[in-house]
């Protein structure tokens, strides 16, 4: 039997060809690989199966009149193999239709993408998780270090990270508070660590109803912190910490909410200063922590973009603007961690600063305590 003629080049949805057959007739297409086979088998009993949507059921006589030269095989091998990239291109799987005369059919090539079963290509794989929080879950018994690009720079907090002074914090408090009738309890204090002093005042104010000046009561309770300094020691690691940055020639930068005087104060008592390049206050910025200006702008005297920075922090405040100025994140908070929220901001969160060498890489020759 004569194959019907292929659309030409790019291809349209093809003209309906028909032809009668016998009920055990095959019609074979062989083109070198490409091979379709269409099983004829007699048309269903009336009432005849609706046509597929976008296409028309033909009588013979109108396949004929519409196009006549579509039932003659006129088209040479050669001219068949040219056409083959245009069909799995654009063709799509041979349907066959039914007309209403017996032991005949119409079968056209709609306009699709694929002629053949190809395989449908795999889903894309979701994003993977945070590397980072990934590889260094909280609560772990190792910390083992950082993965992708090692930090550029380290941001410091300074009271309950690298100073143990939340202690005299409380006392300088409560005295003030006790001047005036209320008492502050440990819980009070919880809430308002790592947002600077003024912050605590103004909530001491809230709570208990009494007027603060911040100008005047602010250096009130400075003078009394800094007259106990004396009393105030480093955080297991904070020195060792500092002097592994300085030996990997890491930039330093020291960004606590604390007055200028006071930090001075704090780095004399400890002889700290010639660790950091760049200190920045809570004097410095409008916003305090948790807002990120004053990490941002350490990073920025610095010279090291944010991402580049890791910022040590021990407070939910000081984690929040870590994390606000997408920097990594390393959490060294005081007592137990979990359902304070410090995982869901955290990279990691470490019992204490003697960890935090072998997480962010810069571990000196000589083995931590506590680490494995």
């Amino acid at each position: 039997m004569p194959l019907p003629a292929l659309p030409p080049s790019p291809p349209a949805p093809l003209d309906v060809v028909e032809a009668d057959v016998e009920a055990a007739d095959v019609l074979v297409v062989d083109v070198e690989l490409v091979v379709v086979e269409l099983l004829v088998v007699p048309a269903p009993p009336s009432p005849p199966l609706p046509p597929p949507p976008g296409f028309s059921v033909v009588s013979p006589e109108q396949a004929e009149s519409a196009a006549p030269a579509a039932t003659q095989n006129t088209n040479t091998r050669e001219e068949v193999l040219k056409r083959i990239p245009a069909l799995l291109g654009h063709a799509a799987p041979v349907l066959p239709r039914y007309s209403n005369a017996a032991r005949s059919f119409a079968c056209c090539i709609p306009p699709a993408r694929s002629i053949f079963s190809h395989p449908r290509p795999p889903a894309p794989a979701p994003p993977p998780p945070d590397a980072r929080r990934l590889a260094s879950r909280p609560g772990s018994a190792t910390h083992p270090p950082m993965p992708g690009l090692p930090p550029a720079a380290l941001l410091f907090d300074m009271d309950g990270l690298l100073v143990d002074s939340e202690p005299l914090w409380l006392q300088v408090v409560q005295a003030f508070c006790r001047a005036r009738g209320f008492t502050w309890t440990k819980e009070h204090h919880a809430a308002c660590v790592g947002g600077g002093l003024r912050a605590t005042l103004s909530a001491t104010g809230e709570r208990f109803g009494f007027a603060v000046e911040h100008e005047r009561d602010v250096a009130a309770v400075v003078d009394d912190f800094i007259g106990s300094v004396g009393g105030l020691e480093l955080k297991p690691g904070a020195a060792e910490l500092l002097s592994a940055a300085a030996l990997a020639g890491l930039p330093t930068a020291l960004a606590s909410s604390s007055p200028h005087r006071l930090i001075d104060a704090v780095l004399a008592r400890f002889s700290l200063r010639p660790r950091f390049q760049v200190v920045v206050s809570g004097d410095d910025v409008a916003h305090p922590k948790p807002a990120p200006d004053i990490f941002l702008r350490a990073a920025a005297a610095l010279g090291v973009p944010p991402a580049r920075c890791a910022v040590l922090e021990d407070s939910l405040a000081g984690v929040t603007a870590a994390r606000a100025a997408g920097m990594i994140v390393v959490a060294v908070p005081e007592g137990p961690w979990e359902g304070r929220g410090f995982e869901e901001l955290a990279d990691v969160c470490l019992p204490s600063l003697e960890h935090a060498h072998r997480w962010l890489g810069i571990a000196p020759a000589a083995a931590v305590a506590g680490d494995p």
